[in-house]
């Protein structure tokens, strides 16, 4: 039996939501409001993005260090300030999911707002980014 394309082409498509109870965040959730952060699976688009981000990262850091090898520090203390890089990289993974949380929360969450919650509340974020992958993973619902 072959692939049926026009039959696939067809299937109603649905990205696949969930909300993952976050109760160590209740108090920026509205009083009546339970702790849930909703998210949903990426598209492929969404995640080759995700993946890109993460390559960048690692490219912006071989940039700056070749440029500011043959200089004094203050150049390349400005270099990673104009790029809002510090000495310590951001690992590849954590900007990735960092670009996951961005893409596929619902509402879409600022990349500020990611960064923050990475940094502050580290199991969260990845409880939350987990969940992400999980539900890119296992693809949109496509009425079979």
């Amino acid at each position: 039996m072959s692939f049926d394309i026009e039959k696939f082409d067809a299937a109603q498509v649905t990205i696949v939501t969930k909300k993952i109870p976050v109760p160590e965040l209740k108090a920026f959730f509205g009083e009546d409001e339970k702790a849930e952060w909703e998210v949903r699976g990426m598209t492929g688009t969404e995640l080759f993005i995700a993946n890109e981000a993460a390559s960048v990262a690692s490219k912006t850091k071989v940039i700056i260090e070749a440029i500011a090898s043959g200089t004094d520090a203050g150049l390349k203390k400005g270099l990673n300030t104009f790029l809002n890089k510090n000495d310590q990289m951001t690992p590849e993974e954590l900007v990735r999911r960092h670009k996951m949380l961005e893409l596929a929360s619902i509402p879409p969450c600022s990349e500020n707002v990611c960064v923050k919650l990475a940094h502050n509340k580290p199991t969260t974020f990845t409880k939350i980014t987990n969940e992400i992958i999980k539900l890119t993973g296992d693809g949109a619902d496509l009425g079979e």
